[in-house]
């Protein structure tokens, strides 16, 4: 796209909730809220104000039924330690994934989930998979509802981009939702009181330190 843009000098219009491809592909544009101008100009400056307005979207999602004969995400959120759907979160805080699936009686109960993180950059930074963790035990046909626990999250101060993947076992894609959630890391909480620059790290490590 930006090399028909410079090639050919031409405008081309972008819209996007993705702040990744928006960063690479755009020098500057508009933002809009409910058909409404906020703001216009340089692109990285629209990006922080994006992500300073709408930080606190939905941290729960409803999906609807694309093909009822094919296993399919039904609802998929984000909790803290107390069972609240949140998706702001703290340095050092636990993070749970609640997915939700249907298998149709259709459709093999063998099937595979993923989750994949991703930076407001557009950087992925991990992908998981339901046998890395070496959860083998199966799932059922029908709702299933998965627990994801992810413990002593150490990720710099950023918003993070979720995306979700179901397929069979030898890894063909039923369904996959890209950039679904998103969760923010804010400065502060119980590992450290100092402020951590985003363009400073990506992982807060405390390492032991000691005189030799």
């Amino acid at each position: 796209m930006s090399e028909v843009s410079k090639n050919d000098g031409k405008t081309i219009l972008f819209v996007s909730h993705n702040m990744g491809l928006v960063s690479r592909l755009c020098t500057s544009g508009l933002l809009l809220s409910k058909g409404n101008l906020v703001s216009i100009g340089d692109m990285n400056d629209l990006i922080r104000i994006y992500l300073q307005t709408d930080v606190r979207e939905k941290a729960v999602v409803e999906l609807p039924i694309v093909n009822n004969e094919r296993a399919h995400f039904t609802r998929i959120g984000l909790q803290n330690d107390y069972g609240d759907w949140i998706n702001e979160f703290s340095l050092g805080d636990n993070i749970t994934v609640i997915i939700e699936f249907d298998i149709p009686e259709t459709e093999d109960d063998q099937v595979m989930l993923a989750m994949q993180i991703e930076t407001s950059n557009g950087y992925h930074i991990a992908n998981v998979i339901d046998k890395d963790s070496l959860f083998i035990q199966g799932y059922q046909r029908g709702i299933n509802k998965i627990r994801i626990s992810v413990h002593d999250v150490r990720l710099y101060p950023d918003t993070y981009y979720l995306s979700f993947w179901i397929g069979d076992r030898a890894s063909y894609p039923i369904q996959h939702v890209t950039n679904l959630l998103k969760f923010s890391i804010i400065n502060g909480g119980k590992l450290t009181q100092r402020n951590l620059p985003q363009d400073t790290g990506l992982i807060f490590f405390t390492p032991d330190w000691e005189v030799v």
